[in-house]
């Protein structure tokens, strides 16, 4: 059965051990000072940001940055420089404590072996083009609205030998999202189609700024993040921090396989037995075995997820929307926020309609729908 899932790399570079917090009346702030590792000289207008928020600076003229959040948890702060490793931290800003922190960021090694940059691109790009916007975006109508700004910095290499096909991006990918209404700087770290397993991985960083509308546009973008977000493993790991999966329109049902195929158990788990606090009062973590069902019942499949099925005829949507997860081998628990933010995405494997949905589909995780 196809597996396409995205996978977020969390990378521990060797830093300075200081690094900062704090919760102010803006909300909670890191400040710091970002500079090359072997000169010691700083580096102007780097990228700050939290991944896949809204919450994002640079950094200024000698190298300082303030970044800003509105709300406690846990982060991903990521730092960039054109030439550099990217810089990958986990922050819990949910203690209040004043620290600073001093970024060392280190030349990149990157090494693309036999891939060629060209500057003209080919027949054979463009078709390698349009499989990598099928697989990192998807096929949904949100995806279908979004524009790679810069895919001429894209270059591909399609391994015939060994069944492997891989993207790269020399620069930052920008993608304009006009159904939702955000542009997206995404860092892209790794991309891979294993044709022969029929599953896909890619991983990165993304961050997220408005696209500067009003009106009746901006409406249509605030209708559009809401359909997204609904019915989303976010939203589910939301309710599910919050002991209302049910009230949500979340229905769950545990599965395993057999030997003549996966049977489905058709009563429906009482979550709060899977779900324990950590020790830190404000982390939960999911543990189950074998596969959880889970339907969506507020929102049937669309049109576009049939044909990604290869369904034999296309119809109109009809059936609720089916995701179904799993923990990979060596993996007991899920840990996860009240936002919904998986702390440990890696830990989980989705399928279904959670697999169908990219990068398009994507809101921000310090999104908030709108009070009704």
């Amino acid at each position: 059965m196809t597996k396409l899932f995205q996978k977020y790399l969390f990378l521990l570079m060797i830093c300075s051990p200081l690094w900062s917090w704090a919760q102010t009346d803006l909300g909670y702030t890191i400040e710091g000072v970002v500079s090359d590792s072997v000169t010691n000289e700083t580096l102007p207008f780097a990228s700050v940001f939290f991944s896949g928020t809204t919450f994002g600076t640079t950094s200024d003229k000698d190298g300082n940055f303030v970044l800003k959040a509105d709300r406690p948890g846990t982060y991903d702060l990521v730092i960039s420089f054109t030439g550099y490793e990217t810089y990958f931290r986990q922050v819990d800003l949910n203690e209040q404590q004043v620290l600073r922190l001093n970024v060392k960021l280190y030349l990149s090694t990157v090494n693309l072996g036999a891939v060629t940059i060209t500057a003209k691109k080919d027949e054979a790009w463009r078709k390698n083009l349009i499989l990598f916007k099928q697989t990192f975006l998807g096929t949904s109508a949100n995806a279908n609205s979004c524009r790679i700004v810069n895919e001429e910095v894209l270059n591909f290499d399609d391994n015939r030998k060994d069944r492997i096909f891989e993207a790269y991006a020399s620069e930052p990918l920008i993608i304009e999202n006009k159904a939702l209404g955000y542009r997206i700087k995404y860092l892209l770290e790794d991309f891979k189609i294993y044709y022969a397993r029929n599953y896909s991985v890619f991983y990165g960083f993304p961050s997220f700024e408005e696209l500067g509308k009003k009106g009746k546009v901006r409406k249509r973008w605030a209708q559009g993040r809401e359909k997204a977000y609904l019915g989303s493993i976010s939203h589910f790991f939301k309710a599910l921090y919050e002991d209302k999966t049910k009230e949500a329109g979340f229905v769950v049902n545990a599965a395993k396989d057999m030997k003549r195929g996966r049977a489905i158990d058709l009563t429906p788990i009482r979550m709060r037995r899977l779900v324990s606090t950590k020790p830190n009062g404000t982390t939960k973590s999911l543990s189950f075995e074998n596969y959880l069902y889970i339907v969506y019942k507020k929102e049937k499949e669309s049109l576009q997820y049939k044909i990604y099925q290869n369904s034999i005829s296309p119809k109109p949507a009809g059936k609720e929307q089916l995701s179904w997860i799993f923990l990979p081998e060596g993996i007991t628990e899920v840990d996860f926020e009240q936002s919904g933010y998986l702390i440990n995405p890696l830990a989980v494997v989705t399928n279904g309609y959670w697999g169908f949905e990219k990068l398009g589909d994507m809101v921000p995780m310090d999104y908030q729908p709108e009070e009704k």
